[in-house]
């Protein structure tokens, strides 16, 4: 089972063509933590240390090893949440708004680019079937 494991995720049998711009979305949050860390020291500072700097080490690694470091790279989509928290909390009100709004834009666009253009939503997920409604 190992060895099957081991011989799709590091060899090219399987590759990740998104890893890149799932990454990319890290970069926002890791800048902003490292300018404003001093903000951060209340927190699980190794945490977030380790989280950051596996993140940015996962870009090169994924040019070799996409699938690994796109599976990997999931597990740290809660560094973006606890640093774009903090951020957005430390912000004012109309500042907050911007932020948020900006937020909502990207990620919308991010859903409707991969809805649209994407091999795996054209097979698995058009026409979306909720089965709660169809109960109704």
């Amino acid at each position: 089972y190992y060895l099957h494991i081991q011989t799709i995720y590091l060899s090219n049998m399987v590759f990740s063509a998104g890893v890149l711009p799932r990454l990319i979305i890290h970069l926002l949050p890791i800048t902003i933590y490292f300018i404003y860390k001093k903000r951060y020291a209340n927190l699980n500072i190794d945490f977030l240390n380790f989280a950051s700097l596996f993140i940015l080490f996962s870009i090169p690694i994924s040019l070799f090893y996409s699938t690994i470091a796109d599976r990997l790279n999931l597990y740290f989509i809660v560094f973006d949440i606890i640093v774009l928290d903090r951020f957005i909390y430390c912000l004012k009100f109309k500042s907050k708004i911007i932020f948020l709004f900006f937020i909502i834009v990207i990620n919308f666009l991010m859903l409707y680019v991969w809805y649209n253009h994407s091999f795996y939503a054209d097979a698995c997920w058009k026409p979306y079937q909720n089965y709660l409604q169809e109960m109704l």
